[in-house]
């Protein structure tokens, strides 16, 4: 009695059940079918390509995609017209160059002119980039500190034949720290007395963005830099500032490095250093470049793009604007390799720099001098009320 009872139910749930859903497999098996056949066709149509990108980790996977500009050509709104400027290179032509290269892309460099003999206490200036790639170091300041005050001291003052700092943002593929971040490195300060003693003054970290540790270098001189990250991002302008301040708190002058979101209307603080010594400020020529420092992604696009650029006296209690720099190419450097195309240019507010690893995309440019007409006249901290912590 089970057994035919069994029996029933099998072929009754076989004609109920399984001879519909056989026909449903029959009809989504051929549906599945034409999709396939059509996504081959459109894909074919698109020109599918494969090429390597980096993980969050650092280490390098195959990607296919037929959107590829997508990855390196961000959709920016407000966007310089690039291609007035500088042929832009194909993906394939980057990825080529990319994996071919034995040379770093061009190295753009500017020095502003400060148009003053003293020394200043801030220093800030507007900035963009539009490409945005990895390995690539936008160094915003690369400068030198006013050493007089030690001077009464010593009878030689000097960081090892290297400038006193640099700082700026940049995006690496490291996997120690890879995305964005910005970055301050100071050089140790080498003080001889009259005797021939060295002292060594070493700046000290003493507060940073998320916690993040400062690291000692040896790779280029000595010193100490602290790279926290920042998730900044293209096309968006940022307000840098740099400050030396003298608190009542701490007898040596610290070193503060802000990052503005201009559109937010906020500031991110991130690092403070005790510079080891009192009563020190910038001086000279703010220095500026746009590095690519892996071979790797050399072929891949940077632009940066910088304005109101200016530095505070403390002589004469006010803001300065800067107007002109001098904007060079380093193919000339014996100890590096660079090689590719580039530009730089400047327009009635904005200097500008690109360059891509990719050759013939651009005419060599001579050393010149460029200017802007126009610099905002107000007091560039007034993104945010600055307190010390």
């Amino acid at each position: 009695m089970k057994t035919r009872l069994f029996f029933t139910d099998v072929v009754s749930y076989y004609y109920k059940y399984y001879i519909p859903m056989r026909k449903y497999k029959e009809k989504m098996k051929n549906l599945l079918l034409i999709i396939l056949f059509l996504q081959s066709v459109y894909g074919y149509s698109q020109e599918y390509k494969t090429m390597k990108i980096w993980n969050k980790n650092g280490s390098s996977y195959l990607f296919r995609t037929e959107n590829i500009d997508s990855i390196t050509f961000p959709k920016i709104i407000d966007m310089r017209n690039w291609d007035d400027i500088i042929t832009i290179p194909s993906q394939d032509d980057i990825y080529k160059i990319n994996n071919r290269s034995k040379c770093k892309s061009p190295y753009l460099t500017a020095v502003l002119h400060s148009n003053t003999e003293d020394a200043f206490s801030q220093y800030s200036i507007d900035f963009k980039a539009d490409y945005l790639p990895i390995e690539t170091y936008w160094c915003l300041n690369c400068f030198d500190l006013d050493y007089e005050s030690l001077l009464k001291k010593y009878v030689k003052v000097d960081n090892g034949g290297h400038h006193s700092g640099y700082a700026g943002l940049q995006r690496s593929s490291h996997p120690d720290l890879s995305g964005y971040n910005g970055i301050l490195s100071l050089w140790d300060t080498y003080c001889v007395d009259k005797s021939g003693k060295v002292d060594t003054i070493k700046a000290k970290l003493i507060a940073s963005y998320n916690g993040t540790e400062s690291i000692r270098y040896e790779h280029e001189g000595q010193g100490i830099s602290c790279m926290p990250k920042y998730d900044w991002k293209p096309g968006k302008w940022y307000r840098f500032l740099m400050q030396c301040i003298n608190t009542p708190s701490n007898d040596n002058t610290e070193m503060w490095l802000w990052v503005g979101d201009i559109e937010a209307g906020k500031w991110t603080i991130l690092c403070k250093f005790d510079l080891g010594a009192p009563n020190l400020n910038f001086k000279g020529n703010p220095y500026i470049f746009l590095e690519n420092w892996q071979k790797s992604s050399a072929g891949e696009i940077r632009s940066l793009e910088f304005k109101n650029a200016k530095i505070y006296s403390p002589k004469d209690y006010k803001w300065l604007n800067i107007y002109s720099g001098y904007f060079t190419d380093r193919a000339d450097d014996e100890n590096r390799c660079y090689s590719g195309s580039y530009s730089f240019g400047s327009d009635d507010t904005t200097f500008w720099m690109i360059t891509t690893g990719v050759p013939d995309c651009a005419d060599d440019l001579e050393p010149k001098i460029l200017n802007v007409n126009y610099v905002e006249d107000k007091n560039p901290t007034t993104l945010h009320y600055l307190s010390p912590g």
